[in-house]
């Protein structure tokens, strides 16, 4: 069992994970970012890989030398991208990320590149008579300043890819977010319903008005009877008592009510 050290101040990340709430609704910004400058890295790839694959493969046509230079441009950046987030993955903890994937994943990155770097500059080395004949001392500066334009631009590409889903990587905020869809859905659809649900809300407390005033009558009606019934007893008595000249022969003559007073309805009957 962990034991928090006393220093630690609220909202920091100590195991630098992805639980923090202050990050699942940032980074719309740097998001776009990063998408932008994969876009522009990913063209300037293609370019360059179209240079490396028209020097090797001479004899595909344009539609096939174009698919192969995409197949390249991909594959290098979804090895950098995968390999940002395995590592992020690795350091928040997140999921049984191994070091052998990632180490795959670079190691991949790296031959692809290592190899076309090796395609240009074989191709920048002058053959046979050719390095005598004036001006291939400059095509050939000119070809190797190009290969290394494109190791540049193959470590900047790779960076961008790696290092942009490293600090952008937090597999939580899709799912708040997809969460905060739902709750502003379920919100509108509230907001929609709920004129009708309190006119009805209204209705309903006036029948339960009425249906209260309604018993407070219905119990002085029966308060009323009784003591009508009451009354016409007593004087039933009093009246045969002095015909007969004998208080005693009206004892016992009256009963109280038979049929006790029905019960009210219950509240729970109308609704």
């Amino acid at each position: 069992m962990s034991v928090k050290k006393l220093d630690e101040r609220p909202g920091e990340r100590p195991d630098d994970g992805y639980a923090v709430s202050a990050d699942l609704a940032g980074l719309p910004i740097a998001e776009l970012v990063h998408l932008l400058a994969l876009a522009a890295v990913a063209a300037a790839d293609l370019a360059m890989f179209y240079n490396v694959v028209s020097i090797v493969m001479q004899q595909l046509t344009a539609t096939l030398a174009w698919l192969t230079v995409v197949g390249f441009t991909a594959a290098s950046l979804m090895l950098a991208h995968f390999a940002g987030r395995m590592i992020r993955d690795r350091k928040a903890g997140h999921g049984d990320v191994g070091r052998l994937p990632i180490a795959v994943l670079l190691i991949a990155w790296l031959s692809l590149g290592a190899l076309a770097l090796l395609v240009r500059l074989t191709a920048a080395a002058p053959t046979g008579a050719n390095s005598y004949l004036p001006g291939a001392a400059d095509e050939q500066s000119t070809q190797i300043v190009g290969a290394f334009m494109f190791l540049v631009l193959y470590v900047a590409s790779g960076a961008v890819a790696g290092f942009g889903e490293y600090f952008t990587r937090n597999p939580y905020r899709g799912r708040y977010r997809k969460a905060l869809r739902g709750h502003n859905r379920a919100s509108k659809r509230l907001s929609r319903s709920q004129p009708a649900y309190q006119r009805s809300f209204n209705t309903l407390r006036v029948h339960e008005e009425q249906r209260d005033r309604e018993d407070v009558n219905y119990r002085a009606a029966i308060d009323l009877r009784k003591a009508t019934a009451q009354w016409l007893k007593k004087k039933a008595n009093l009246m045969i008592a002095a015909h007969l000249q004998d208080p005693s022969a009206t004892d016992g003559l009256t009963r109280p009510d038979a049929a006790p007073a029905p019960q009210s309805p219950s509240p729970t009957a109308t609704i």
